[in-house]
């Protein structure tokens, strides 16, 4: 995006150029995505015309995941014979301008402030049209979905119809002064927007929206930049007295975090005195290396498993989060239902269950939990007594010490060892069990834990 020479001042004068974004904190956010083309056109999209001051964090998390599920859900649902595909992005202007002088990063003097404005929210809407199909059953293939967000670091995002989105946006309030907001997105039709295609279409992206949130409750997780700071969500009244008199390691402002001794034994007790007066549970986001403190001889002839830290002042972090039980879209090996399909008893069946976005589970009736972790893996009842092994929420730290990906905290998820996803390129990383952390034990010299369903199984190293 490069306004270089002599035709700079012309450009100036109907656009924005490189240097009002300079220094600002903004990203320069495509509206047509640069990787939904190839070659020249993808180069064509790297034009000031073509861009607006995005929030980066919004833009590199929250869009960036909405624009990539959007282009597969266009690939894989909308690729049959007179298919035809339409994206328009849009965004909503607020007084907001940058250059701002208050918050100049670059303090030149020289510079033209309040150029380009900084939209309050932005939204997409797609349409797979099918009108143009020759057999009348695959014109019902046609679909279509859209979202609206706001253009911030923790902003909101609605996943709606067409319908829904251009109500939405006509909804939010003009900031200047008798001015109305009013649009039509697609001329003709709202593109099929109750057909069942439709509906997946929104489940899905409803799924990337729910996931990042973690069922609109936290955000636990980061992706592969690792930097973001943990979100804020607000608790009900009695959530939060039940949190706050646990002690004084809670954070203040409803800041969902708490610092634990580092150790199995502290956590599984404040877990249990936490799950005595709430729904809640807290799971591990980060952690304080900590070296390994030498030891007697004697101290290294034992046998039993444990630690060799000193753990008088180590401590680790973790967030409150809803725990694994009948009260949450979550199925028993750890993965989130799709938005359309929660637990219930779908089709009598005699068990709870889900679909989630590869294949379905079961669903627990109860809480997730085992008498004696250090004796039995937790178990839950999914229906009339039906038990299966479930994965407690409890971690997003892997075996190297790295964040799981934001919406793939540690479980087991069908495999016989804990494990998350660490980015959105398949990379994976195992997980400690939830009752064994990272540690050096009997005296060895280097950290371990097991990773296995069961106690006491596969032996790995670890980092942390």
């Amino acid at each position: 995006m490069h306004t270089t020479g002599f035709r700079r001042e012309e450009f100036k004068r109907n656009q924005a150029i490189n240097m009002d974004y300079r220094n600002t904190g903004f990203d320069r956010g495509h509206l047509n995505p640069n990787f939904y083309h190839c070659d020249e056109a993808r180069t064509a999209t790297f034009t000031l015309t073509n861009a607006v001051p995005q929030n980066a964090c919004f833009n590199e998390l929250m869009w960036y995941a909405l624009e990539n599920e959007s282009k597969k859900i266009m690939k894989s649902m909308c690729n049959f014979a007179g298919a035809t595909r339409f994206f328009v992005t849009g965004t909503i202007p607020s007084r907001k301008r940058i250059p701002n002088m208050e918050i100049d990063l670059e303090a030149d003097s020289s510079r033209d402030y309040n150029r380009v404005s900084v939209p309050s929210h932005m939204w997409t809407a797609a349409c797979c049209d099918s009108s143009a199909a020759s057999q009348p059953a695959i014109t019902q293939k046609g679909f279509s979905f859209g979202y609206l967000g706001e253009n911030k670091a923790d902003g909101s995002v609605e996943v709606l119809s067409i319908r829904e989105l251009e109500n939405a946006i006509s909804a939010i309030p003009a900031e200047a002064a008798g001015q109305e907001r009013s649009i039509r997105i697609f001329v003709d039709d709202y593109c099929n927007e109750d057909s069942d295609n439709s509906k997946e279409a929104l489940a899905k992206i409803g799924a990337v929206v729910d996931k990042s949130n973690l069922n609109n409750q936290d955000t636990l997780g980061q992706t592969t930049l690792y930097k973001l700071p943990p979100k804020k969500r607000y608790l009900s009244s009695r959530e939060f007295k039940s949190v706050k008199d646990l002690g004084s390691n809670v954070l203040s402002d409803f800041i969902l975090g708490v610092a634990l001794p580092a150790g199995t034994s502290p956590v599984v007790k404040y877990r249990d005195t936490l799950k005595s007066s709430s729904d809640l549970t807290v799971i591990m986001t980060g952690f304080k290396s900590r070296k390994r403190k030498r030891e007697s001889s004697q101290r290294k002839k034992e046998f039993d498993e444990t630690s060799a830290d000193d753990t008088s002042t180590a401590e680790d972090t973790y967030m409150f989060a809803p725990e694994q039980n009948a009260m949450i879209n979550m199925t028993v090996s750890g993965d989130y239902c799709r938005l359309d399909h929660k637990c219930d008893y779908h089709d009598g069946r005699r068990y709870r269950w889900c679909k989630t976005a590869s294949s379905w589970d079961y669903c627990c009736v109860n809480d997730c939990l085992s008498a004696n972790y250090q004796e039995a893996v937790p178990t839950c009842d999914v229906g009339k007594g039906i038990i299966k092994t479930c994965s407690i929420r409890y971690s997003i730290v892997t075996v190297k010490g790295g964040r799981c990906r934001q919406d793939h905290e540690c479980a087991l998820r069908g495999q016989s060892f804990y494990w998350c996803y660490s980015d959105f390129n398949g990379n994976w990383e195992y997980c400690c069990q939830p009752w064994h952390r990272c540690d050096y034990y009997n005296g060895e010299p280097s950290g371990w834990c097991y990773v296995g369903s069961s106690l006491r199984t596969d032996r790995r190293s670890c980092y942390y």
